[in-house]
């Protein structure tokens, strides 16, 4: 919600505010009147975001819901699966349809609401700022606060869970041990097994999709028509729905025998794969869409009129100023999809464990020190990743990762 609000902020020009000054309106008239009504789309973008990713949360709905007995539409599929297996894939189908269905009206509501008006303006300026005075202490502190407690207070009690021998245990210089670093490293087989399949699998992900979504970048930024306008909307509709309905859809595409093959994929894991290949592409492709639109389409065509191929056009053209923004999207895929749960948690088996679903099972077993050790190392991953990716953050397009300007 705050990187949607923040960059229509950002494009909002500071002459229409200092006119609205000007003229003798207030700041909170300026903001009532002028600046709200700019970043309208940007409140509603971010809503349709948040909409989407609360609904299809399963991490959060399943380890705070089903101990309280609180049921949503992704706990009810999960627990259908979990006690009757393949039985009950009439009921889940008709759960995740109506879960889609919610989602897509939640979108398609906040993309109505969003067009209302005419929200363009003429030109750009630098930013408006607002001082704001005596209230600047307290605004602070309310920002600052609210971090604390939704983001600071929350990973304290995860670290604090992963450094004592038993849940519930206060930290103290008595308690405090690594035993849970040391079995979620070392000694817990499960663990290791799903973090090193959780890896391979992200890895070639990755592979298939950055050379996909380089092909994609191509026809859709520099083809019109139909066509592309339609696999662009099939990408988005597939990332914006919840990963457990790309889930039950993989289990009613792949239960069967493939033909020709004679086999089914349901249990492995080239199942995961190949929902990670539905989910995902979306995200690798909007980075690559950000390089297309810095290559002047000029270079490519005239090298083409020279006699150039594809391939040589790739090579001495598109990918030198592509690379930074495809290694951007590679990042973003492999942070994604190292630690996902929604899409794999109905996926998973004997056979093919992955990380994410481990810390739920990890939880439901009674090994929530466990869990919590699992949960620290795999947000250490997250930050390394993030620190790799600003080493070349300024060769991005504005916006291309979302922690950096």
């Amino acid at each position: 919600m705050f990187l949607a609000v923040r960059a229509n902020l950002r494009r909002v020009p500071a002459d229409l505010v200092e006119a609205a000054r000007a003229v003798g309106a207030s700041p909170l008239r300026a903001t009532f009147g002028v600046i709200l009504p700019l970043i309208r789309g940007g409140i509603f973008a971010g809503a349709a975001l948040a909409f989407v990713s609360s609904i299809g949360n399963f991490g959060i709905q399943a380890m705070l819901g089903i101990p309280a007995r609180v049921s949503t539409l992704i706990t009810l599929i999960y627990r259908r699966l979990n006690s009757y297996g393949p039985s009950a894939l009439n009921d889940m189908a008709l759960l995740a349809l109506l879960l889609a269905v919610l989602t897509v009206l939640g979108m398609g509501l906040a993309g109505w609401l969003s067009r209302m008006g005419d929200q363009r303006v003429d030109g750009a300026s630098k930013p408006f700022k607002f001082p704001l005075g005596r209230w600047h202490l307290p605004v602070t502190g309310l920002a600052w606060g609210y971090l604390v407690v939704a983001l600071a207070l929350p990973l304290s009690a995860l670290a604090g869970s992963a450094l004592v021998r038993g849940y519930g245990q206060p930290l103290t210089f008595e308690t405090l041990t690594f035993e849970n670093f040391s079995n979620a490293l070392f000694h817990h087989e499960g663990i290791r097994e799903a973090f090193f399949t959780s890896l391979w699998l992200t890895g070639l992900a990755v592979a298939i999709l950055i050379p996909v979504s380089v092909a994609l970048g191509y026809f859709l930024s520099w083809r019109h028509g139909v066509a592309p306008r339609l696999l662009y909307l099939s990408s988005q509709l597939a990332y914006a729905l919840p990963g457990i309905i790309i889930g039950v859809a993989m289990i009613l595409f792949f239960l069967k025998p493939l033909p020709i093959m004679g086999t089914s994929l349901y249990g492995t894991i080239w199942v995961i794969l190949a929902a990670y290949l539905s989910n995902f592409l979306a995200l690798a492709l909007q980075p690559v869409l950000g390089g297309f639109a810095q290559i002047e389409r000029a270079l490519d065509e005239a090298a083409q009129v020279v006699g150039a191929g594809i391939f040589r056009r790739l090579k001495d053209i598109i990918l030198p100023v592509l690379a930074p923004a495809a290694a951007a999207a590679a990042i973003l895929v492999f942070m994604t999809a190292i630690n996902e749960i929604q899409t794999s948690v109905l996926l998973v088996s004997s056979r093919a464990q992955t990380i994410g679903p481990m810390i739920i099972f990890l939880e439901e077993a009674g090994s929530s020190t466990l869990a919590a050790a699992v949960g620290c190392l795999m947000v250490l991953v997250i930050l390394t990743l993030m620190l790799v990716s600003l080493t070349f953050a300024r060769q991005l397009p504005q916006g291309v990762l979302p922690w950096h300007d």
